[in-house]
């Protein structure tokens, strides 16, 4: 799995409905994401964090890498075991519940979620994906492994668990999905792929806790949701990454000295060859497949930057100029990127959203600049981060209309700002508070304002008469 570009629009793909693509007009909405409770009116614990979605690292955690763990629970689940999981999750959606049953028990693996009980302790978790020696064609066979087989083994556990009134045991688990997720997504050299990844897994263990959260009996989670960490977190280090993972064919080229015409074609071909193969059809020349028009904008470039005439600029290789004109496009732009990922989400947004519309008016200006290819699919990447966010967010909100309802007889409140103790907070895409009304005895909690995203939001909750 190379980590950049295509493949992260291919990983959010599964982790969300397609984003929107700045340079993309919208045929049709992609479907909203709607969710229906019916909660028990239920005060928040004392203490605070009685129930916890990850271990307490000032308590729980253990020294030792993660990583190995979860790699010996994926080869003790067995070759059939992401097979299974996938019929009792594909059982359940049907509600053959007989069918479900037998496949669920036949998946309770001890050993496995021993490992995965000690991986969630683990202080540390370090996959070694050779990024800096390999770069962009670095792999990560692991990822489809947790997220395709653990985190649906976790998923198969947590819903037999509730199927069987085992409220806390279904907690527990769910814990073990909730660090596998994190653990994921904030590894030593984490990259949007794995950020990605991180955020499907999570998304997995939320459609759990959404069945939990409507049984009768579960406590309320609001401080809970509250205490998990927002996936914004994840952005910088993960714009590192994928920054680092191009540094090995880029960073030779970028400090201006002079080079050969043989080295600056074997660079130009090398890069090709990394972003299209050296045999797909699709490849296109650096230096045969250049515009005459870019050409010129290069030798012009040239010419400025190291102060010579443009005859004289005309002269020089075409490889030498297009190979210093296509780095200099790609850190000017890269630039642009790399120095947003610490602002608010309207504004990263917004951001992501212009610069992606460069990016694509740049390949189709310069098909042949292979360096372009490298950029992340930043766009695709922010409204999955914000997607991810805004869902947790809006979990906590419905946690905090139960609260509300538990201190006042059952009833929902008029307006989020009615509640106190355990205050709503805002829409992360908006920064402002959820679009909320009451009709009768169900509540909704919506956003329909966030733009360009083609999704909305729709959470409806009711609260269980006594």
């Amino acid at each position: 799995m190379k980590t950049l570009f295509y493949p992260c629009i291919v990983v959010a793909s599964l982790v969300f409905p397609a984003p929107v693509r700045a340079a993309d007009k919208p045929t049709a909405e992609a479907p909203p994401e709607v969710r229906s409770f019916e909660l028990t009116p239920t005060a928040p614990p004392a203490p605070a964090l009685k129930y916890r979605l990850l271990f307490d690292d000032a308590v729980d955690s253990r020294a030792g890498n993660a990583a190995i763990l979860y790699l010996q629970a994926v080869l003790l689940m067995g070759a059939d075991g992401q097979e299974k999981a996938d019929q009792a999750l594909k059982a359940y959606d049907e509600k053959d519940m007989a069918r479900f049953n037998e496949l669920a028990d036949s998946l309770e693996k001890p050993e496995v979620f021993g490992e995965l009980e000690l991986a969630s302790r683990c202080e540390d978790c370090n996959w070694e994906t050779p990024f800096r020696e390999r770069g962009v064609e670095a792999l990560m066979p692991h990822l489809s492994a947790l997220k395709n087989g653990i985190a649906k083994l976790i998923k198969v556990r947590v819903l037999r668990q509730i199927e069987q009134d085992k409220t806390a045991d279904a907690l527990a688990t769910l814990r073990f999905g909730y660090e596998l997720s994190e653990k994921i997504g904030r590894d030593r050299e984490p990259c949007l792929v794995s950020v990605l990844v991180s955020m499907a897994v999570a998304r997995t263990m939320d459609d759990c806790l959404v069945t939990l959260m409507n049984r009768p009996d579960v406590p309320n989670l609001y401080w809970a949701l509250v205490d998990l960490p927002q996936f914004r977190s994840m952005w910088r280090p993960a714009m590192a990454g994928e920054r680092r993972g191009t540094s090995k064919y880029v960073s030779p080229w970028t400090d201006g000295k002079q080079t050969t015409a043989d080295t600056a074609r074997a660079a130009l071909n090398t890069a090709a060859d990394i972003v299209w193969g050296p045999n797909d059809p699709r490849r296109v020349d650096p230096i045969r497949g250049t515009s005459a028009a870019v050409l010129e904008q290069a030798r012009q470039s040239y010419a400025d930057e190291h102060g010579i005439a443009s005859d004289a600029a005309a002269k020089i290789d075409p490889a030498i100029v297009l190979l210093e004109y296509y780095v200099r496009q790609y850190l000017v732009t890269g630039d642009d990127i790399y120095a947003i990922p610490d602002l608010p989400y309207p504004e990263l947004l917004s951001r992501s959203a212009e610069v992606t519309t460069r990016v694509m008016k740049q390949m189709a200006e310069q098909p042949a600049n292979p360096f372009l290819q490298y950029f992340p699919a930043v766009l695709h990447a922010a409204w999955s981060f914000d997607r991810a966010d805004r869902e947790r967010t809006a979990l906590a909100a419905v946690e905090a209309l139960r609260s509300y309802a538990a201190a006042n007889g059952g009833k929902l409140p008029a307006r989020l700002e009615d509640v106190k103790d355990t205050p709503v907070p805002n829409n992360p895409v908006t920064s402002r508070p959820f679009e909320y009304r009451v009709d009768g005895d169900t509540a909704t909690l919506s956003d329909s304002q966030s733009q360009p995203m083609l999704t909305t939001l729709t959470f409806t909750v009711k609260i269980r008469k006594p």
